[in-house]
């Protein structure tokens, strides 16, 4: 691959392959994946579902580091798109059903049985030493490493549901998407940056001085594109 691109620099050469943010790519790559599996099958159920298991085996076959088949030079970093799909799936079956499974879920009883679901992963991982690596994906266990990912995402999300609304959380999660596609290049202006002027990360007092600087980037950027743009949709 990398004679066929022979000539060009290294920064064009990850942009070109993919690899200069991973999670962008991977982002783009399910997106897109998504949309299209939308548009042909008809916005079909049961199309998504068949989809996302076949993914879910793609991923277990060339995305799992751990199997004889992985594949090692994971352009635009499908093997992480393969499982980021499979859970926008998810997502979009629960928006759909919010209603029915949320009285359910995220009930007293149900955000306990989460939490001891979570907890019962938690502990195999440490009681086995498994590791479970996101990027490439490093699952020795592939059923327990996505059913930690499920379970720590509707964790989350019950928990958050349980927390009064903040304007400013509110505000931050419409606009997720725009963050996610900026989530590589803004650290990375501020790193070096902070470079130039000598800051040597040498201090914890250090870290969240240069996470507010890359938080007001960030969101300096994106209330930009909502502003300028119609690249995205507003909220």
């Amino acid at each position: 691959m990398h004679g066929s691109f022979e000539g060009f620099s290294p920064i064009v050469l990850n942009i070109l392959s993919g690899h200069a943010s991973w999670f962008v790519s991977a982002l783009i790559v399910a997106q897109l994946f998504f949309i299209v599996i939308m548009k042909l099958f008809n916005r079909s159920t049961v199309s998504l579902v068949i989809a996302a298991l076949l993914s879910l085996v793609a991923v277990y076959i060339i995305g799992n580091s751990e199997s004889a088949y992985y594949y090692e030079a994971d352009l635009w970093h499908v093997n992480e798109a393969l499982l980021g799909f499979t859970v926008m799936v998810i997502g979009y079956l629960f928006s759909k059903n919010e209603v029915a499974v949320s009285g359910k879920l995220f009930s007293g009883v149900g955000i306990i049985a989460l939490v001891i679901m979570f907890m019962f992963t938690k502990c195999c991982m440490c009681l086995y030493d498994i590791k479970a690596i996101f990027a490439p994906v490093t699952a020795p266990v592939f059923s327990l490493f996505f059913f930690d990912l499920i379970v720590s995402v509707f964790l989350l999300v019950g928990i958050f549901r349980l927390l009064p609304e903040n304007k400013v959380l509110v505000w931050v999660g419409q606009r997720s998407i725009a963050y996610y596609f900026i989530c590589g290049g803004c650290p990375f202006v501020v790193a070096e940056l902070m470079n130039k002027i000598g800051f040597s990360y040498a201090a914890y007092w250090q870290v969240p001085i240069v996470y507010i600087l890359v938080c007001l980037l960030s969101t300096t950027i994106v209330a930009l594109i909502y502003r300028y743009t119609r690249i995205l949709k507003r909220p």
